[in-house]
């Protein structure tokens, strides 16, 4: 197959028509498309594309009337991998949320219309872009990996939803100035920091969304954006005070909660529309807000601050749902609430509530209460009555409150009342004293009478109901004391780690303050009271190590010593405890050595790292592995040795005599002999003898090259003797082998068609011309190969063609019959030729409707609708009339035949019956009505006929597409005749 279709496309591009035009750009997306299919494994989506089929029939792809990608949307299709950049010029809907495309976004900028971009829920990641997309409306890059800083999207002044939410980007909130028609503004659940802007340039802003995020600074009133009607702010670093939102009138979801924000709160009184209130987990105190202007409030939830003061009424809520003041310092009684006939929710707990007005069986809606953490008893619980809700928690309650301390003189009476639950009868108390049970009751006071030294402690009470077995209720404590003489010992002492003192036959041994009472069994002589103050210190216990040589000492507990062993010495610190110190001492020795030795001249003599060679006493200190000094001391003799060297050049076939032994062959020769003291002596010959007088040389050269032996020059091919004189007086034939080989030339002529390429001396031909390349043959000699290319060109057909409705049309064996643009490649001899049809199927001439009149002369007229074709439709009646309407003609059949401007044609044959045409005198006035419209499937519709006189109606349904669904001929007796139907098998709405 030829590569011809690249340039073909350039070619259309350039020079065709208005038509081919369209169809390269029609073809250009099909090739983004494709492209796509490849980056993200298209063939394992969930509904894959036939990329064999036209492209109209693939998944969520839209086209216009010329072919091109309007919409883009394949949500939830498993599409994997990276996301290329297409260009689709006409394109305005990109989806492809929920699927796991990966790395970084491309920069779209081949989506010049697109309004709508929707790449939400993937795996994205890397930073974003200030994408050039003039007309995007909608921005969703939300549930994303994407990171680093928001651009300003300057470029898309048009945008009205941005959604980057549950991403990874920081740094601060950009500059939204040039956004003027933002609508929605959605980047929660980052990693944001910085102020809030007030968003004045935004005076559309409906919804803005920043919470879970590290914004701080003041919390802006956004008095610009007066449209606003959810703000979400919770879960950042916002502090200062609450503004009152004052300009923000359609507000309707305020959350603020999980900030840092302080100070009291004003009412929202502007917020007349508020349903959703959220300041909860805060730094706010003062009084709540009462809210009573917020008459639409549902939610409102103020827990985790520090409010203080009583609980509102909240007159006027009658829409509130959930109610949350848990967690502050709210005080005195929880009021009664019944009036708020929407509650279900209603969290008090973690307050300092001490009484209840709130009868819970009195709110029909309540379905969940928590009041735990107050100091609510069990007559309070009683009161509430809440045992009834889905869920009502009351347990644990803070302490009941009692006074630190009572003061008594000995022998007086002294109560303990709880002051609660006096009216409470199966209330269980039981008082203990100094940790130790003391009495059960089922009165809530302690009464004393006559107190003596004994009595005096630390009291607390436990109070138990078995209805409420979830509550178990404390006392705080409170202390007796008496006015009776007891005697204070305080005693500071300090010991070392191990020792202990014992104080009231108790021992101490950490380091600590402590408090031990004496018991005295006189109640007449309160207790004795030791007040201890306890210093331990440490012991230390150390153990050093230490080397060093033979000779050395070291100093240790007042002694020298010398010799290697575990030795103690035992010290006493500041405080007066003990101090151990161990030494471990190793003693190296070191060591002096004395040799003597003899080498032959020549040799060395190493001794630790340094190197010897003449005779001589040395002394060398060295160090051992462990670092002692080694001493040493060699007497060193160095011998006398002989050593003759002897050198010989001969030529072939002489002999040489060396020290009594005669040589014929090359070689080094040693004589060696051993002298009296015992160094050798070496007679050395090196001897060299040719093993011939003859040298054979063999060579190649090419054509026109030569070969110089001696003064003589060859140049020919044959064996080529030569006699020499070697510089050494001796003589030498060369015998030369010469091979002579020839160049090569070669003329090639090569014909390719346009597209093909010729590989040829390391260069890719596509044009033609003559063309030379020097090449080294096996000898090495230069070959000139010629290359004479000619360059065929393809034969490009362009067919335009025009079918009517129902024919075909053949090009190869290929049949067409629909509207498109095709592409055949037809294969010749040489070259191919490629047939590029633009074909297009006119729709087809329909009749729709058909209109008869037959007056009393018995004459009458057809008047047909005709819809379908191309252009101007000429009529041709069987009677030879060429107007769109048959008149003046007598009852009987007329065939028409309808051609348009493409000369197609479509022949009907009317006819005008008596008994079924419409007289002309009721044609303008009968009223047909259709009902119900649109018409359900199995259904009836009733036809309403009025202003007609008795006779035939042919009455037919079509749909909104003008497509004719039904057909009925119907009998009418008087001038308003109601008929019913069953309804055809399409729904929808007819005419």
């Amino acid at each position: 197959m030829h590569r011809l279709f690249p340039l073909f496309l350039s070619l259309m591009v350039i020079f065709g028509p208005l038509n081919s035009l369209l169809a390269f750009d029609r073809a250009t997306d099909s090739l983004e498309l494709v492209k796509l299919y490849k980056s993200t494994d298209g063939a394992m989506w969930s509904i894959t594309w036939n990329l064999a089929t036209p492209m109209n029939t693939w998944h969520g792809v839209t086209l216009d009337a010329t072919g091109q990608v309007t919409s883009l949307s394949l949500p939830s299709n498993n599409l994997k991998g990276a996301l290329p950049n297409l260009f689709l010029p006409k394109c305005v809907l990109l989806s492809l949320s929920r699927n796991t495309l990966r790395d970084t976004l491309p920069v779209l900028g081949g989506l010049p219309a697109v309004r709508t971009v929707d790449i939400s829920n993937n795996e994205i990641d890397g930073q974003l872009f200030d994408f050039n997309l003039p007309k995007v409306e909608i921005l969703d890059l939300s549930n994303n990996k994407i990171q680093g800083s928001i651009p300003d999207f300057s470029k898309m002044p048009l945008m009205k939803t941005l959604k980057l939410h549950n991403n990874r980007l920081d740094g601060t909130l950009p500059d939204f100035t040039n956004m003027r028609s933002m609508l929605n503004l959605w980047l929660f659940n980052n990693f944001l920091e910085g102020p809030i802007a007030e968003f004045n340039f935004m005076p559309d802003l409906l919804t803005l969304d920043l919470h879970s995020n590290r914004l701080g600074g003041i919390t802006p009133a956004f008095r610009g954006s007066k449209l606003l009607f959810i703000l979400d702010l919770s879960d950042n670093n916002l502090s200062g005070f609450v503004p009152n939102f004052s300009m923000l009138r359609q507000l309707e979801t305020l959350r603020l909660n999980n900030n840092r924000i302080t100070g009291p709160v004003a009412n929202f009184s502007a917020l007349t529309v508020l349903s959703e209130l959220d300041i909860s987990n805060n730094l706010l105190e003062g009084p709540l807000p009462t809210l009573t202007a917020n008459t639409l409030l549902t939610d409102f939830n103020a827990s985790g601050n520090n409010f203080g003061g009583k609980i509102p009424l909240f007159t006027g809520l009658a829409k509130l749902q959930r109610l949350d003041l848990g967690k502050n310092q709210l005080v005195d009684t929880l009021p009664n609430l019944s009036h708020l006939i929407s509650l279900t929710e209603l969290r008090v707990d973690s307050n300092l509530l001490v009484h209840s007005k709130f009868d819970v069986s009195t709110s029909t809606s309540l379905r969940v209460l928590e009041v735990q953490g107050n100091r609510f008893t069990f007559s309070d619980i009683f009161m509430i009555n809440g045992l009834g809700l889905n869920r009502f928690i009351y347990g644990p309650q803070r302490p009941i409150q009692l006074p630190d301390s009572i003061f008594a003189t000995i022998h007086q009476d002294v109560t303990i009342d709880l002051i609660e639950d006096f009216s409470v009868g199966n209330n269980t108390y039981e008082w203990w004293l100094n940790g130790e049970s003391l009495v059960f009751t089922a009165l809530n006071e302690l009464r004393l009478n006559s107190i003596n030294a004994l009595d005096q402690g630390t009291y607390f009470a436990i109070v138990r109901n078995m209805t409420l077995d979830k509550l178990v209720l404390l006392s705080e404590e409170v202390y007796l004391l008496m006015d009776c003489p007891f005697n204070e010992v305080e005693i500071i002492d300090s010991i070392c780690v191990g020792d202990t003192i014992f104080v009231n036959k108790k021992p101490y041994f950490e380091t600590g303050n402590y408090r031990d009472t004496l018991l005295v069994l006189n109640p007449a002589v309160c207790d004795s009271i030791f007040i201890i103050s306890l210093s331990v210190f440490p012991e230390y216990d150390t153990t050093l190590f230490d080397t060093i040589c033979e000779s050395d000492q070291v100093m240790f507990a007042g002694q020298v010593i010398e010799k290697s062993g575990f030795y103690t010495d035992t010290l006493s610190t500041i405080n007066g405890c003990d101090s151990i110190v161990h030494l471990n001492l190793i003693v190296y020795p070191a060591f002096t050595k004395v040799d003597e030795a003899q080498i032959c001249a020549g040799d060395t003599l190493l001794v630790g790292h340094l190197v010897r060679t003449a005779t001589g006493i040395y002394k060398d200190t060295l160090q051992t592995i462990h670092g002692c000094d080694s001493v040493i001391i060699t007497d060193l003799t160095v011998l006398d040795t002989f050593r003759s060297i002897t050198e010989a050049r001969l030529c072939f076939g002489e002999t040489y005599e060396f020290r009594g032994v005669t040589y014929s062959q090359s070689g080094t020769y040693i004589d060696r002999l051993t002298n009296q003291i015992g160094c050798d002596s070496l007679y050395i010959l090196d001897l060299v003898i040719p093993q011939s007088d003859r040298y054979p040389i063999a060579r190649t050269i090419c054509a026109g090259d030569s070969v110089i032996v001696g003064d003589t020059v060859y140049k020919t091919t044959g064996l080529h003797i030569d006699s020499l004189l070697t510089g050494s007086g001796c003589d030498s034939v060369v015998e030369l082998t010469l091979s002579v080989t020839n160049k090569y030339e070669a003329d090639y002529n090569f014909t390719i068609c346009v597209g093909d390429t010729l590989f040829f001396g390391g260069d890719t031909l596509t044009r033609p011309g003559i063309f030379i390349d020097s090449l080294s043959a096996q000898g090495g000699c230069d070959s000139i190969i010629k290359v004479r290319l000619n360059v065929d060109p393809f034969i490009s057909r362009s067919l335009d063609t025009v079918l009517c409705f129902g024919d075909s049309f053949k090009i190869a064996n290929n049949i067409y019959k629909v509207d498109g643009i095709y592409r055949d490649t037809l294969f010749g001899e040489r070259c191919d030729t490629v047939v590029i049809s633009f074909i297009q199927v006119n729709s087809e001439i329909t009749l729709d409707e058909v209109r008869t009149v037959v007056r009393p002369s018995g004459e009458g007229f057809i008047e047909p609708t005709i819809t379908g074709g191309t252009g101007t439709l000429n009529y041709l009646w069987s009677t030879g009339a060429r107007t769109p309407v048959l008149d003046s003609v007598m009852a009987g059949t007329y065939r028409l035949t309808v051609t348009d401007q493409e000369s197609c044609s479509a022949i009907f044959d009317l006819e005008l019956d008596p008994s079924t045409a419409v007289s002309d005198r009721f044609s303008e006035s009968i009223s047909v009505q259709l009902f119900p419209n649109p018409i359900r499937v199995s259904t009836e519709y009733t036809i309403l006929f009025e202003g007609a006189e008795g006779g035939t109606f042919q009455i037919q349904i079509f749909d909104l597409n003008g497509k004719r669904l039904d057909s009925r001929r119907f009998k009418i007796a008087q001038d308003r005749e109601i008929i019913t139907l069953n309804a055809p098998a399409y729904t929808g709405m007819y005419t």
